[in-house]
């Protein structure tokens, strides 16, 4: 094992077992056609065809639990290993996904104390670092010497070119391992090496703040990621629901890591680029995010994902500001500032900025929302959130810019005022900043439409340039002077 090795997990029985990634050629969904061997041990099933190449079974929970396996039973996976000593399958019940393993997160076995016959089958653990189960890792060195194994498998030179085209195939190029997953109805591949954890969900997120595509916040080893519902960043029609317990496919590089809400775990497969196929034209919200198309084992397309531009455009949130300490700032009033999260947008034509703390909800406006514009009046409508209804605003409006193309799906800012919850149409939101506010410099001390002069402003970055927002506390507004 390298210092920092990628495992595949998989069930088998009621046992979680860690395989090294780079033995995985693929997994197989089943239930399976085989051809049985004659005369061959109960864990040697028999082979399937697979890429033009016949490939033998194993029955790994036979081998590991002989007395607790029950041979009848049929098993959702095959994964399918290109090990030194030939390729082969093993069963599976399911795909846990892929995973970084450190160091320390593998742990050493002891041997038997009494000396043995039968071979030892792992001598180390991979146990997760946020907890959970551990699993075995296999040494598959040692398996393969259980009693027909080694004879079963299909030996290296006996493949031809379907053998060969794990390594490279015929322009050279080296194959790599994609992790296979569903989000949005459709199934998508991402280079195993961008894949740190596959990780379910359990409890609520660090955060409520609806967002097009950012949902909140998700600790993962000690760190909080940003967790973005994937199939909304792609442009996909179907979500997962708010009451659901999704997947959160954590996925780095370089610098960026963030937590991808996906639907579910397909497999591994290990393909070449020479095989991605470019898109066909039209069709694709954002085709920007995509490498191109390639089939899969069991003859279903898989778009396959460029791990660069989907990290930076999911990377919405600049996590090292945002949970930084930043204690050089001076309030307007003196006073040694506080830093906060901010969360910053555009209405009435410029960037505006307020606390997160002071908002209730950030949502979108409802289909069915009451529409009681015209007139010229900044009232948009009324709608509801919890079974508590309110009166939505235009901000734009209020500062003397009405905002245009307002209606369902229109981002508000909901704050609770005084006299209860108000919405606030904006224009759209940009981001999260973790910021001190500071004196607004050359303030003139007017007023910007029916609001009142800003008296503070905050510093932001956004795609490499810096943005100056001044500050509005939406829960301190006057409404009923507003929009008298």
């Amino acid at each position: 094992m390298n210092p920092s090795s990628s495992l595949g997990l998989v069930r088998i029985g009621d046992m979680t077992v860690a395989i090294p990634a780079e033995l995985i050629e693929g997994v197989v969904c089943g239930p399976l056609e085989l051809t049985p061997f004659p005369r061959a041990p109960a864990h040697v099933l028999g082979a399937f065809v697979r890429r033009g190449s016949a490939i033998p079974v194993i029955d790994l929970a036979a081998v590991i639990k002989p007395a607790a396996h029950e041979a009848s039973k049929p098993t959702a996976y095959a994964v399918v290993l290109h090990h030194a000593a030939g390729r082969f399958a093993v069963l599976a019940d399911a795909t846990l996904g892929v995973v970084r393993a450190e160091p320390g997160q593998l742990s050493e076995l002891a041997p038997p104390a009494a000396a043995t016959d039968s071979p030892i089958l792992f001598t180390r653990l991979y146990t997760p670092p946020d907890g959970g189960r551990a699993a075995v890792l296999l040494d598959f060195d040692a398996v393969l010497e259980i009693d027909g194994l080694r004879l079963a498998v299909t030996r290296p030179d006996s493949g031809g070119a379907a053998a060969q085209s794990i390594e490279h195939d015929e322009r050279g190029d080296a194959a790599e391992a994609h992790v296979l997953f569903k989000a949005g109805g459709v199934c998508l591949a991402l280079l195993a090496k961008h894949v740190r954890s596959v990780e379910r969900r359990t409890e609520p997120l660090a955060s409520d703040l609806e967002h097009p595509v950012l949902r909140g916040f998700y600790r993962s080893r000690g760190a909080d990621l940003p967790v973005v519902d994937l199939p909304a960043l792609l442009g996909l029609s179907a979500r997962v629901g708010e009451t659901s317990t999704p997947l959160f496919l954590i996925a780095t590089h370089e610098n960026l890591v963030v937590a991808l809400i996906v639907d579910d775990i397909v497999g591994i497969e290990v393909f070449s680029p020479s095989k991605v196929r470019d898109l066909p034209e039209g069709g694709f919200a954002r085709p920007e995010f995509y490498s191109g198309t390639c089939a899969t084992s069991s003859g279903e397309a898989a778009l396959v994902l460029h791990a660069e531009t989907l990290l930076h455009a999911a990377h919405v949130v600049d996590m090292a500001e945002l949970f930084a300490v930043d204690e050089t700032s001076v309030a307007a009033d003196g006073s040694r500032a506080s830093t906060a999260p901010y969360l910053v947008y555009r209405a009435g034509g410029g960037a505006l900025a307020t606390r997160l703390s002071e908002l209730d909800a950030v949502m979108a406006l409802p289909a069915n929302f009451t529409d009681l514009r015209g007139g010229g009046d900044a009232v948009v409508g009324m709608t509801s959130r919890f079974e508590t209804s309110f009166q939505v605003l235009d901000l734009g409006a209020l500062l003397g810019q009405p905002t245009a193309q307002a209606g369902p799906g229109s981002p508000i800012l909901v704050a609770r005022t005084e006299g209860g919850l108000v919405g606030y149409l904006v224009e759209r939101i940009e981001f999260i900043q973790l910021a001190a506010a500071r004196p607004l410099h050359h303030a003139r001390g007017r007023a910007h439409g029916r609001l009142t002069a800003f008296r503070e402003q905050i510093r932001a970055r956004a795609e490499g340039r810096d943005v100056a927002a001044c500050v509005l506390d939406l829960a301190a507004l006057d409404v009923a002077s507003a929009v008298s």
